[in-house]
């Protein structure tokens, strides 16, 4: 895979995923903040899945960004 200026991987734990009980959530969440978020957002994911309440497992978010 080649990756061209602009492009972006976000990468996430699975304690990121089933910070909610619908594990589907965290793809729209990274959809829909991604959008609005451009320079921030693993920081504001990250804020998003802690915010749901208590976490049994560590929350991590990475977004890499090809410049």
């Amino acid at each position: 895979m080649l990756f061209r200026s602009g492009d972006r991987v976000v990468l996430f734990s699975d304690g990121f995923s089933e910070s909610a009980e619908d594990e589907t959530w965290a793809a729209d969440a990274v959809q829909r903040l991604g959008r609005v978020h451009s320079k921030d957002l693993a920081g504001v994911l990250a804020s998003a899945a802690a915010a749901l309440g208590p976490q049994a497992d560590d929350i991590t978010v990475m977004d890499i960004r090809a410049i």
